[in-house]
């Protein structure tokens, strides 16, 4: 069973784009390895609707995909979701899809809905019940995001959402990355 959700679930590979590699680096977040190459998948969310993410593939209106990594309970998710939110709605019109992924087995699909209910999420909880895609993309804890740059189908970025811990700094990592992924100017600040 799992071999043929495996194959439904990752269904091709797609390309890679050299320009983005040197456009995000070593400050991408993806800390001293390679952009990690995204295979194709499909999952069912929360309210039972199905993504697929080659569906974005040529859509010239996407232009990133980000991932947050739910799990029911979690504290740091919990505290991040009106945030999550908000960032959704600000660049849903610059190219931008946002979803959450549950890649946890203790939590069931009913739990997740309630979860979702319970603390407002407005985005797709995207179910990874057998766990292959979060394997795929190397899912070790939650409340990370993943930022996907759909013209190279890479990983341009994996971190926290921000960096509450420093006072200096109010600039959400997760946001400029963003930003050059919907290709807004270098020195362009959003507080």
């Amino acid at each position: 069973m799992k071999t043929v959700l495996f194959g439904i679930a990752l269904i091709a590979t797609l390309g890679l784009c050299p320009s983005l590699f040197g456009a995000f680096g070593e400050e991408s977040g993806v800390q001293g390895q390679m952009l990690s190459e995204v295979l194709d998948f499909g999952l069912i969310d929360h309210k039972g609707e199905f993504h697929r993410l080659k569906y974005y593939d040529g859509d010239e209106s996407t232009r990133c995909i980000a991932l947050f990594v739910h799990g029911n309970g979690c504290p740091l998710v919990r505290k991040r979701i009106p945030e999550l939110n908000q960032l959704a709605a600000k660049y849903r019109g610059q190219g931008v899809k946002m979803a959450l992924i549950n890649s946890n087995f203790q939590d069931s699909r009913d739990e997740i809905v309630a979860e979702a209910e319970e603390t407002g999420v407005q985005l797709p909880v995207l179910i990874d019940a057998d766990q292959l895609v979060g394997e795929m993309l190397g899912l070790t804890r939650t409340a990370e995001m993943l930022l996907i740059d759909t013209k190279a189908w890479r990983i341009v970025f994996r971190g926290a959402l921000d960096d509450r811990l420093n006072y200096e700094r109010e600039l959400s990592e997760a946001r400029v990355i963003i930003c050059r992924c919907i290709g807004v100017p270098a020195g362009w600040q959003d507080n």
